[in-house]
Formats: C-alpha cells, sequence, structure tokens
C-alpha cells in the first residue's frame, strides 16, 4: 500500500454533521493521497474500499478540511487497524436534524465574534463608552450561544466565540491623592523567551500552543498541555511526548518552539499517540511503538501537506 493512505476521522464530534456538506460524506471513509491504493484491510481480515483524494471536495472551502471541517486524517497500516469511524451512510435519521442544529450554532458564534471584534475596534479608537455597550451585548449573545447548546445537547466551543484584540489592562488603585479613583496601566506583556531559550523564536506558553492550535483550525480541546523548560532537551532530537502514564496529557520540549511549523506538527504528532492510547491501551501501543510511531508520522505528514497546500503554512 501506499503511505500516504489514512481514515477520515471527526475528532470535536462524534457524527460528520458538525462539518459543511461538501466534506460529509467522506466521514470514516479511506482515502489515498497517491491515488495507487484502492483497496484496505484491517486486523479482522475485512476489506475497504479507498477512494482518491482527487476525488474528494478537498481544495474546496466547504469541502474535507476546509472551513469548519472538524475532520481529522487517522493514517493506517494494510491489515494493521481496527476501523472504529462510523461512515455518514451509517448515522440515522437524526443526523440531518443535528446538522441544521449546529448550522444555527455556528451562527450564534459569528454574533459573538463580531461583537466583540467590534468592542476591540471601539477601545483602540479610544471610545470606551461605545465598548463597554457592545461588549455588554457579546455578553448577551454568548448567554444565548450557552442556552441553545445546552438545550440542543450540543458542546460549547469558547474556541469559536475568541477574539484577538486589544490586552486588558491592568488596573491598580490610585492612592496619590487620597480620592480612591481607578487607575489603569498600560501593560508590557513579555515578548519572547528568555536565558538559553532565548534562541527559540515561538513563545514557550501554554497561550501560544492554543494560539497556533486556533490559527491552524486543531482542536486541542480536551487535552492537557504542559511544557517541560529542562535547557538539557535543548540538546536531544525530540520536541514532545504524549505522557502515557496521563492520558490526553501531552508535554512539549523546547525544540517543538524552533518554529510554527514545528509547532503544529508537534502537537498534531502527540495527539495521534493520545488517540492511539485511548483506542488500543498504552501497553498494547508501547509494545507495538515502531508501527504506531510510523502511523503518527504518516498522519502528521498529511496533515502538515494540507496546511501547505491551503496556503496556511
Amino acid at each position: 500500500m501506499d503511505n500516504g493512505a489514512f481514515c477520515v476521522k471527526t475528532k470535536v464530534y462524534t457524527m460528520s454533521c458538525s462539518c459543511p456538506r461538501r466534506c460529509r460524506p467522506w466521514q470514516g471513509k479511506f482515502i489515498s493521497r497517491s491515488g495507487r491504493t484502492t483497496e484496505i484491510t484491517d486486523l479482522n481480515g475485512r476489506k475497504y474500499k479507498v477512494y482518491p483524494l482527487s476525488q474528494t471536495s478537498y481544495g474546496e472551502p466547504d469541502g474535507l478540511f476546509g472551513i469548519n471541517c472538524g475532520h481529522r486524517p487517522r493514517g493506517v497500516s494494510d491489515g494493521l487497524f481496527t476501523k472504529t469511524s462510523k461512515t455518514s451512510e451509517e448515522y440515522g435519521a437524526d443526523d440531518e436534524e443535528l446538522y441544521y442544529k449546529v448550522c444555527k450554532q455556528r451562527e450564534l458564534e459569528r454574533k459573538v465574534r463580531k461583537s466583540k471584534t467590534e468592542a476591540d475596534m471601539l477601545d483602540a479608537a479610544g471610545d470606551s463608552e461605545g465598548a463597554r455597550t457592545v461588549r455588554q451585548k457579546a455578553n448577551q449573545y454568548n448567554k444565548e450561544l450557552k442556552g441553545y447548546c445546552q438545550q440542543n445537547g450540543l458542546k460549547y466551543r469558547s474556541d469559536r466565540v475568541k477574539t484577538y484584540g486589544a490586552i486588558e489592562p491592568k488596573k491598580t488603585l490610585d492612592k496619590s491623592d487620597g480620592s480612591g479613583i481607578i487607575k489603569v496601566d498600560r501593560v508590557f506583556r513579555k515578548m519572547g523567551n528568555t536565558g538559553a531559550f532565548s534562541v527559540l523564536p515561538e513563545k514557550m506558553s501554554k497561550k501560544h500552543i492554543r494560539d497556533i492550535a486556533d490559527k491552524f483550525g486543531f482542536d486541542i480541546s480536551g487535552l492537557t498541555l504542559n511544557i517541560d523548560m529542562n535547557e538539557e532537551l535543548l540538546r536531544m532530537p525530540f520536541a514532545g511526548e504524549a505522557v502515557p502514564e496521563h492520558i490526553g496529557t501531552i508535554t512539549f520540549f523546547p525544540n517543538a518552539f524552533r518554529s510554527e511549523e514545528e509547532l503544529i506538527r508537534t502537537m498534531y504528532h502527540e495527539s495521534i499517540h493520545v488517540e492511539q492510547f485511548k483506542e488500543y491501551g498504552v501497553e498494547y501501543v508501547q509494545n507495538h511503538l515502531e508501527e504506531f510511531e510510523k502511523l503518527a508520522y504518516e498522519a502528521e505528514n498529511a496533515f502538515i501537506e494540507c496546511l501547505k497546500k491551503e496556503g496556511k503554512l
């Protein structure tokens, strides 16, 4: 088989309905980047059809791995995998209803983001009163969104209503004149790494990791992030680790912060190992580490290639 074969898997939701219509048909299907592989067999000897990537909706804005697509490729090797993701055809009639519910959720999320962005712009223009009014409106929209999600059994996604506007100012009590008036100070954030880590261009912080994940549309909700600040790791050829003792935890080593690409590669690669631990068990994965490592690299390279083709990286 060719090394570019992968299974399309939904990470954020268990159903394909959360994604645009043109990517939904490829939920749970096997796809080959080169188009050379036409059939693949799982651990139980069951055969599945493999489709060429060129036959999918990949490359279209509302297509596979496009805008609002919650899918991700999962690398597979012939005879060494079990299929766990359902196809769109295997979901029931409720799929269509849930699709429209999620579409409404996206509409409410856009209203929240729009109001937050407008408030940030007013803040930047010096109109604090106008910004306060609009921010109150954004908070109301956000309450409506949370209520809608709760009523319809949907997951509230805080990352989808996040904006990157003005930094919230630090408030201190000005006692110089005894008035008790709160004074707002300008805040200057530390812009880079220090000491031995000053050579690393990407900021070593959990917030920066989340910002990069948001930038490339990669969902890391549910994962616990750690950063190992051991300077000795700079000399070692490792960028991160999915912690087997705490499934769902990823530790980033200093070398993960050598570039934006290395950082997104690390979080994607290690998240694949997290999925492997959950699906096959830690002991089985570690006993077949070479094969599972190969699958993780294949999925990682497929993901990065998609980002580059879309011009995002």
